[in-house]
């Protein structure tokens, strides 16, 4: 009867064990299919904002500015505030190609 259960524990314990080893092996495929996508989810995801717009634009890999030299029609600018970010994102053409917006004003 103890040999039962102790089979029994050991079973379980190895489809724990297995599931743990299934989630990992997932996720670091997931994360490697993630890695490869980032220049379609740089297309999608934009910054707007102050003048430390290019300064985080090149820390990240996943966003990007709409233009290197700052202005209303690329929405960042340094030493504009939110009232002027507000006015230029009402001007500006909406898209659904956009998926994400950072916005930075210091």
């Amino acid at each position: 009867m103890k040999n039962n259960q102790l089979l029994k524990g050991l079973t379980i314990g190895l489809g724990i064990v297995g599931l743990f080893v299934l989630a990992s092996f997932l996720k670091k495929k997931n994360e490697t299919n993630t890695n490869e996508s980032t220049n379609d989810d740089a297309d999608k995801s934009i910054i707007v904002g102050d003048s430390q717009t290019p300064f985080i634009t090149r820390q990240s890999k996943k966003v990007k500015m709409l233009g290197s030299v700052g202005g209303e029609n690329v929405l960042w600018k340094g030493g504009m505030g939110l009232s002027w970010l507000k006015g230029a994102v009402s001007k500006y053409p909406i898209t659904k190609d956009v998926k994400n917006v950072v916005i930075n004003i210091g």
